[in-house]
Order: C-alpha cells, then sequence, then structure tokens
C-alpha cells in the first residue's frame, strides 16, 4: 500500500506478529512464540508494534492478516495452520 511504502521510505519498518493456535486461546499450551521474537527483533533495533492470537481458522486467519496489512509493514505469522 502507498501508506506502508511511505513508512518505508522515513524510517524503521512496523512489524505485527499473529500468533495463531486454539490451543493457546484455550489455555492448553503456554507461548514462547510472542516472547521469542519481541526478544529478538528487539535484538536487531526492530520494535514489535502490534500481536494478536487467534484460532486455527482459515477465515479468521485471512481475515487478521487483511487487518494487518492496513496497520503494519511487516507481518509474521506463528503457529497453527
Amino acid at each position: 500500500s502507498i501508506a506502508s511504502a511511505q513508512r518505508l521510505s522515513i524510517g524503521q519498518p512496523t512489524v505485527g506478529l499473529i500468533v495463531i493456535g486454539d490451543e493457546l486461546l484455550k489455555g492448553m499450551t503456554p507461548d514462547a512464540n510472542i516472547l521469542a521474537a519481541a526478544k529478538a527483533l528487539r535484538a536487531n533495533n526492530i520494535p514489535l508494534s502490534r500481536v494478536s492470537i487467534i484460532s486455527d481458522d482459515g477465515q479468521e486467519i485471512v481475515d487478521e492478516i487483511l487487518r494487518f496489512r492496513k496497520e503494519v509493514d511487516v507481518i509474521i505469522t506463528s503457529g497453527g495452520v
């Protein structure tokens, strides 16, 4: 998008993380991916600006990616399929 291109040309890209997994939402598995991603990004001076945890539902995944596209330059996904 034009907004994304403008942000990239101005400076540091914005990064969002989408963590996917019913097991996380049900409290069956602790999340380690947010911490690992935030630490790795911070070690490279890249701020993590948004995080979302969603279910394994395919349409919800698509919807969240489309929503993130409007808000961040780089989208990282982790977990379910």
